[in-house]
């Protein structure tokens, strides 16, 4: 028989059984896919549903691929797969830890029909969205999954066969996404789960490389740090929490929670975690039953073929998914699918996609294993300078990298805390550092000073921060982030941020993962969670305009008024502090009426073209000032562009 044929009669004998199923007949499909069924159809999803729900714009879509680890891995897995995808008629497709599809590539008439089920970036395929399918399928079971035609739960998808595999982060352990195979029924072929599990494990393979790489080189920098103990104990640790470095050997566990600032280190006192450049100084759902979907839910490789998909549109699918681990959390970071019609079916598929996700956490691991070297070589002096006094390194994550004395911490510390009890029973502060944190035992007081956070945002094309006078890096996001927390002291949530930073249609789970970022920078014992909020003397120029304003200090507001907020910024909590300030300053300018004030009004964008302000500058100026004829071109010029 040929493989089309052996192919179309599979898929009618998975439509029966599934017909039986759903119109509760006898019937019994693949175990993995009749479990897929039950949770797609206990999350609600419709059999009857004609494509799966499309949840991010093409916008935040591109933000969302630049912020996945997943990235640094997208030109092997293009190599292992588009090749490959283009010759079978399939797409390759690489999802997040949720189903959402970030990249979806292949030649261009596979795209279209691919298109019509939104088998396309910025929709979610999870089980819960849209029933059972590979990338669904393996995300709900960790593993890879291949679906084939009647196999998905939505009919729409019966003519689609796919495999796909769960990718996990080597640093964390967490399900990254899946990598996925997705092709027309007549493209099936028995390799594809094998084939798309083996892109996984490479995935994984090359992520614990960089996971290594940047270990090793934590621990060259920063080693330092804990040798300047002087003796006492002490660690680094990674920033996700991982031990790299400890003195005495064996103080801490293998990773620290970085979200905290304190922790009770085993001898019973209190460990602080301080911030480094790479880590920290420690001292005393959404779519059904599919490969990538169930490799994710039960974090183990997964094949889901043709019917045994939840969703009908997926039967004509087959896929191999294998989740990817985070060696630092041990979390699923995501995983590698393979998927395509049910005529490219191959046996192999699953083996391949699960070898693939293997080698990319083996990947993981080794880049984690460099870094946690990195921040340990770079932040021991913090560690050190804590002079005989407990502590560790912990990394972004809370990996317990190097901590004095030994058996001080476990492996990690959550990074969402700032305190912990350490062993000896006393409390553990943590304390941000550029790639990571300090844990050092609390101060007798109880009381930690509070980091100084500067803000330049007025009247520049890219905005200024300096943290502990330690220059940082700003997106313009996040620069309109540290906005909106400046100007609410008190916090606010997650829901609060997306209206204010992106508008009506702003996303919650976006802002979550803009404010991670941000927090990674700025330190878990500065920007604080539920609700988010900045722990620091926050002086901002744009702040002290405003307060200036409001206690009419005419003087200061001008002289501190350098021009618009944030200029390019759409944001509206920054539009609108933007246009207050402005107006503000404005107004209590002329009404001062005074020659200095109104000269640095002037001086500014939204003041150089004002004819009354120009004109009561004029006025204000005595006859013998330089500047006052210069001032009068300016207010002729202005009050031509408005006549």
């Amino acid at each position: 028989m040929r493989p089309v044929d052996e192919s179309e009669s599979r898929s009618r004998a998975l439509s029966r059984v599934y017909d039986a199923v759903l119109g509760g007949g006898s019937g019994e499909p693949r175990p993995v896919i009749s479990e897929s069924w039950h949770r797609s159809l206990a999350a609600r999803v419709d059999p009857d549903q004609r494509e799966a729900p499309v949840v991010y714009a093409a916008n935040e879509v591109l933000d969302l691929r630049e912020a996945h680890p997943l990235a640094s891995v997208l030109p092997m897995l293009r190599e292992t797969l588009v090749s490959i995808a283009d010759e079978a008629m399939h797409v390759m497709i690489i999802t997040d830890a949720h189903g959402n599809v970030l990249w979806c590539e292949g030649e261009s008439e596979i795209r279209r029909l691919a298109d019509r089920v939104h088998l396309t970036e910025g929709a979610r395929w999870s089980e819960e969205a849209s029933g059972t399918n590979a990338m669904g399928t393996a995300l709900a079971l960790g593993r890879p999954v291949t679906v084939h035609s009647a196999e998905h739960l939505v009919r729409a998808y019966h003519g689609w066969t796919c495999a796909a595999s769960p990718v996990r982060d080597p640093d964390t352990g967490r399900m990254l996404g899946v990598v996925d195979i997705s092709g027309p029924l007549r493209t099936v072929h028995p390799a594809m789960g094998a084939l798309v599990s083996a892109a996984a494990r490479l995935a994984e393979g090359q992520l614990q490389l960089q996971v290594a790489t940047r270990d090793e080189r934590l621990r060259a920098r920063n080693m330092r740090h804990l040798t300047a103990l002087r003796g006492e104990p002490g660690a680094l640790l990674s920033p996700t929490g991982r031990v790299l470095a400890t003195e005495p050997l064996g103080m801490l566990p293998a990773r620290i929670a970085v979200d905290v600032d304190r922790l009770v280190l085993p001898d019973g006192r209190v460990g602080v975690l301080e911030p480094l450049a790479e880590g920290a100084r420690c001292t005393e759902d959404a779519i059904g039953t599919n490969a990538v979907g169930i490799a994710l839910a039960v974090d183990t490789p997964v094949v889901v073929h043709s019917a045994e998909h939840l969703v009908r549109t997926y039967h004509g699918w087959t896929c191999a998914a294998s989740p990817v681990h985070d060696p630092d959390t041990g979390a699923t970071i995501g995983s590698v699918d393979i998927s395509g019609p049910l005529s490219t079916v191959h046996p192999a598929m699953g083996p391949l996609v699960a070898a693939a996700a293997k080698l990319a956490e083996n990947a993981l691991r080794l880049r984690l294993d460099e870094g946690d070297e990195r921040l340990r070589s770079r932040n021991m002096r913090h560690l050190i300078a804590l002079r005989g006094e407990p502590g560790a390194l912990l990394g972004p994550t809370g990996r317990v990298l190097v901590a004095e004395p030994h058996g001080l911490l476990p492996a990690r510390i959550d990074p969402t805390l700032d305190r912990v009890r350490l062993r000896d029973g006393r409390e553990g502060v943590l304390e941000p550092l550029a790639e990571g944190f300090l844990l050092r035992v609390a101060r007798p007081t109880g009381q930690t000073r509070q980091p100084l956070l500067s803000l330049t945002f007025l009247g520049i094309e890219r905005p200024g921060a300096v943290l502990n006078g330690r220059e940082l890096p700003l997106t313009s996001r996040h620069a309109e982030l540290l906005t909106a927390l400046a100007l609410h002291p008190r916090g606010l949530t997650a829901d609060q941020l997306a209206l204010k930073v992106y508008g009506a249609r702003g996303n919650p789970a976006t802002v979550r993962a803009e404010l991670h970022r941000l927090r990674a920078q700025l330190g878990a014992g500065t920007l604080l969670t539920k609700p988010y909020r900045l722990r620091a003397e926050v002086r901002g120029d744009f702040v002290a305009v405003r307060d200036a304003l409001r206690r009419g200090d005419v003087t200061a507001a001008a002289s501190g008024y350098r021009g618009a907020l944030l200029p390019r910024s759409e944001a509206p909590v920054v539009r609108d502090e933007r246009e207050d300030l402005l107006a503000g300053v404005r107004r209590a300018v002329i009404a001062a009426g005074d020659a200095e004030g109104l000269w640095e009004f002037t001086r500014t964008d939204g003041g150089c073209d004002d004819v009354e302000a120009l004109d009561r500058l004029v006025r204000a100026l005595p006859r013998d000032d330089v500047r006052r004829d210069l001032v009068a071109g300016q207010l002729r010029r202005a009050s031509a562009s408005d006549g």
